[in-house]
């Protein structure tokens, strides 16, 4: 506890250099950093394992018809499809993602549909469309979530599910010691990737108001969970990101049934 609590100023003044001495957008490289292959011991690759184990837990991939929303370079509606997903539809508002996940779904045909648009705008498919949807460190990028959650409830047959994963809420405020917990504002931190520090901009909320969105869209809670992210064989010793992950979830995963 004694490093965390040092820990935390530290983060504080880092984060402030960051976005002091770095200009570059971390979304202009975003789509090159998702968009490759990960190695087994790497944070995307942990977590990608701990959504899985959600997403099985409360739906059959196999047979079904899953929504990916901000689904970024298609990483997951690639796996999605490889464990028999009758058909994956993905959507994001970034055209250099979805570059990269035209070519990386065309080997699936008819069965990967792919089309730009924001969290914010009308998913263009039919009420009662999909058995399941997922939506991966996206929301967060955006202000309002109830069009979001209320289109998601639309789009999802009953007895579908929902699985959202989010940066978890005390995450900033708690751990790093970064702005109040109660406030639902735009916030600047830090991602570390490629070796490489990138600003990203996103907007913080207590847990109440991820949540009440989604209750209100008419959806119930099946499951929350505040991963453990082991990542300590493949992260230096003076890497912080790392040292965070072994002490404080970073993400928030949850499940929804309509």
């Amino acid at each position: 506890m004694f490093t965390i609590i040092l820990l935390r100023p530290i983060l504080a003044v880092l984060t402030w250099w960051v976005h002091r001495r770095h200009t570059h957008p971390y979304d202009d490289e975003h789509a090159s950093i998702y968009g490759k292959k990960h190695s087994p011991g790497s944070q995307y690759s942990v977590m990608e394992r701990k959504i899985f184990d959600v997403l099985e837990h409360h739906t059959i991939i196999e047979g079904g018809v899953v929504l990916d929303a901000g689904g970024g370079t298609g990483n997951f509606a690639e796996r999605l499809l490889e464990e028999g997903a009758e058909k994956v539809y993905l959507y994001d508002h970034s055209a250099e993602m979805l570059s990269i996940a035209t070519t990386r779904l065309a080997k699936f045909g008819n069965c990967a549909v792919v089309w730009q648009a924001g969290l914010e705008d009308e998913i263009r498919l039919e009420d009662g469309t999909v058995d399941c949807i997922l939506c991966i460190q996206a929301l967060h990028y955006i202000e309002d979530w109830n069009v979001t959650a209320a289109e998601f409830f639309r789009v999802l047959k009953d007895g579908g599910c929902v699985v959202v994963v989010t940066t978890h809420p005390a995450a900033d405020s708690v751990f790093r010691g970064i702005g109040p917990y109660f406030e639902h504002e735009k916030r600047k931190a830090f991602l570390t990737s490629g070796g490489k520090l990138w600003p990203i901009m996103f907007w913080h909320r207590p847990l109440e108001a991820i949540l009440v969105p989604f209750l209100s869209a008419g959806f119930v809670i099946a499951d929350i969970r505040e991963p453990y992210l082991d990542i300590s064989q493949s992260h230096p010793w003076w890497d912080i990101t790392g040292l965070l992950f072994r002490h404080f979830p970073p993400y928030l995963i949850f499940a929804l049934r309509k």
